[in-house]
């Protein structure tokens, strides 16, 4: 039985009825005892416009019928059992808009909003470790002095090789997903748990590596001696924050495989504001200065990964378990986890050769790069949610119409992304170069890359939002191997970048050259595979 709270309109078992979206919650709510607390817009959508719900013992019966169509014979339409615990990830599902055509522009408009709406609070997920980053140079450059600000720059440097364990975030976000759509709440809690425990394996590990290599892996950057007792005091203290690090990633990667992008936003935020809170308080009261910053960074890290954890334990549809996984549990990631991993290791060195290009330059120019670099990644961040836009609204799309004109939406959104993202990273050093340092000798140095950045951050949208739908069309294997072949080409461009001299100019051209191959290589590929969304077959030449 169906309660529209919109039209006061009760439906009983197996019969469906158009409803306006206000306000919609089954009627079995009352038999359990569950707060009729009004849904979300979205989730009143997806009850309105995909859902018709009705009492079926313990579980749900959820019947798939036209958006705001009444269906005469329910017998037709297709019975998908959900338990009822899983009963809200159904009502956050995404829906594209079908009362217009996908070619009109109000379907483009009603489908642009729901991109929107869903991303929007994943943007401050990748955001976690750039804008603590940013706080720190900020907050140094301004109190702390040039020499301690060009110290993060190899420090930041390896921190960014935490890049790496993306791969097991996309798995958990792929393991845990499998196991909801197939409505097996075990497979999907095994899955979290496992990466969890590989999580808290791996964060350790890097603890002890950090701890115990400090000063030889600082030296290895190439960075000058003089930077090498601060930089190894910031690298040992934020160290100790690995393994939440790690535990955090994994955390988020399982909200957001369920629907769940909010709580990942506000354990960012908190931890931003109380990395913000012991930065001012460390280093501006207390003198601390590149000491105060790691602190700082560390106890937000420890702190929001603290929030998170108790979030997903005592709220979320799925939960860890508190016993060590078996080896079949740790196999759940392992489809997803390999090629992954081959990826975000080629784009990771990648990124490291550009900051060792960096790190040999002299003191002043490498902590003008440190300030423009620290600003552009933040602002480069802000593109990943393309990539789960189209993993979400791609195989969603029921026509190859609407598949085409979904991917040109995505497209677009990167390319509007990447313009907005290049007008602040550039244009912050530019109109305000004192908010970033009080030294008068970065601003000229940093002006000569503001271009670069732009270009460069431009690209950037571009390459997310293309790589986001061919990771989509599921074409895992033309990412890989055109990775690879950037990979090289970039290699060899950084090598006769440093023997040339090239300077801090070479190596933000080196940065645009690394987004303009991806491009050159993702979007000719593209026509031959957006219309061919992974679960939804091929349309007739008769489809619209």
């Amino acid at each position: 039985m169906t309660v529209c709270a919109s039209g006061g309109a009760l439906a009983p078992a197996g019969a469906l009825l158009p409803c306006t979206g206000r306000r919609c919650f089954p009627a079995s709510h009352s038999q359990h005892n569950v707060s009729r607390r009004p849904l979300r817009p979205l989730q009143a959508r997806a009850c309105c416009s995909l859902f018709c719900m009705q009492p079926a013992g313990h579980s749900f019966s959820l019947k798939r019928t036209a958006p705001q169509r009444p269906i005469a014979n329910a017998a037709a339409a297709d019975n998908v059992e959900v338990s009822a615990d899983l009963l809200p990830l159904a009502e956050e599902m995404p829906l594209p808009p079908a009362d217009h055509p996908p070619s009109s522009w109000a379907w483009r408009r009603q489908q642009l909003v729901q991109i929107i709406v869903f991303t929007a609070p994943a943007m401050a997920i990748p955001l976690a470790d750039p804008l603590m980053s940013l706080v720190d140079n900020v907050m140094v450059g301004q109190f702390a002095g040039t020499l301690e600000l060009a110290a993060l720059a190899p420090c930041s440097l390896i921190f960014g090789l935490g890049y790496l364990f993306n791969a097991l975030s996309v798995a958990t976000v792929s393991a845990v997903a499998e196991g909801l759509q197939a409505k097996d709440g075990d497979r999907a809690s095994r899955a979290l748990t496992a990466a969890l425990a590989l999580g808290l394996a791996l964060g350790l590990a890097v603890l002890g590596l950090l701890q115990w290599k400090a000063e030889a892996i600082i030296r290895m950057t190439g960075c000058a001696a003089e930077l090498w007792g601060p930089a190894v005091q910031y690298l040992r203290i934020r160290a100790l924050a690995a393994p939440a690090v790690l535990l955090t990633m994994v955390a988020q990667a399982g909200l957001l495989a369920q629907r769940d992008s909010r709580t990942p936003f506000l354990a960012v935020a908190f931890a931003a504001a109380v990395n913000l809170a012991g930065d001012w308080v460390l280093i501006t009261q207390y003198g601390m200065g590149i000491r105060g910053a790691a602190w700082a960074t560390a106890g937000s890290q420890v702190a929001g990964s603290a929030v998170l954890l108790w979030t997903l334990q005592t709220f979320s549809v799925v939960k860890a378990r508190l016993r060590l996984p078996s080896w079949a549990d740790y196999k759940l990631l392992g489809s997803t986890l390999g090629a992954m991993a081959l990826v975000y290791m080629c784009k990771n060195c990648t990124y490291v050769q550009l900051s060792l290009s960096a790190a040999v330059l002299a003191p002043v120019t490498l902590a003008a790069h440190q300030l423009t670099y620290s600003l552009w990644s933040l602002c480069s961040f802000l593109t990943s949610p393309l990539e789960q836009s189209a993993l979400t609204f791609l195989p969603a799309s029921r026509s190859r119409e609407e598949r085409t004109e979904t991917a040109k939406l995505i497209l677009g959104l990167g390319a509007t992304a990447g313009v907005l993202g290049g007008c602040f990273a550039a244009g912050v050093p530019l109109v305000v170069p004192g908010m970033l340092t009080p030294d008068p000798a970065l601003p000229p140095i940093i002006r000569t890359v503001l271009p670069q950045s732009f270009l460069a951050m431009l690209l950037c949208g571009i390459d997310v939002a293309s790589n986001g739908l061919l990771v989509a069309a599921k074409d895992l294997r033309y990412v890989v191997r055109s990775m690879i072949i950037t990979f090289v080409a970039l290699t060899g461009y950084f090598f006769v970048c440093q023997r040339q001299g090239w300077g801090l100019p070479g190596v933000w051209w080196g940065l645009c050259a690394f987004f303009s191959l991806r491009a050159v290589q993702s979007i000719p590929r593209l026509p031959r595979n957006f219309g061919s969304a992974p679960g939804i077959p091929p349309p007739t030449s008769g489809a619209a």
